[in-house]
């Protein structure tokens, strides 16, 4: 096995960028390969962060050399937007939680993980960004 940093094009990348750790995301999913981000493979640990949308250019063999595949898009849902959530079980509950006084924040049920993500996925990181990602 390489070494991710020995890998050119994955050694600009982790240059480029000072912030990002390399995590293997075939841990995680069926799509193997390295995804960077400021928190590495521990963004299931950050609280309540549940979830990531990735987007990766496998690397694959052609004549000898690493050429980039096309790109490759999952959704990664912590076991913790479930197991570990306070929020509600379902949209009805969520429901039935709403009343004048009732924090929107405290009536979202867990599987809106899997929806916010999966927007991200469809919309990429346009989506719920600049001054709508305060309201997530």
């Amino acid at each position: 096995m390489i070494p991710v940093n020995q890998v050119p094009r994955y050694r600009d990348a982790l240059r480029s960028d000072s912030g990002a750790k390399a995590w293997w995301l075939g841990e995680y999913t069926d799509l193997n390969g390295y995804f960077f981000d400021s928190d590495g493979a521990g963004f299931c640990s950050i609280p309540k962060n549940h979830g990531v949308t990735v987007a990766i250019r496998p690397l694959q063999p052609t004549n000898g050399f690493s050429t980039q595949a096309s790109i490759l898009a999952g959704v990664v849902i912590c076991p913790s937007a479930f197991d570990g959530s306070d929020q509600l079980d379902s949209y009805r509950d969520a429901n039935n939680k709403l009343a004048p006084g009732t924090s929107f924040e405290e009536a979202i049920p867990k599987s809106s993980t899997l929806v916010h993500e999966v927007f991200h996925n469809i919309h990429g990181n346009e989506f719920l960004s600049g001054k709508w990602e305060k309201c997530v």
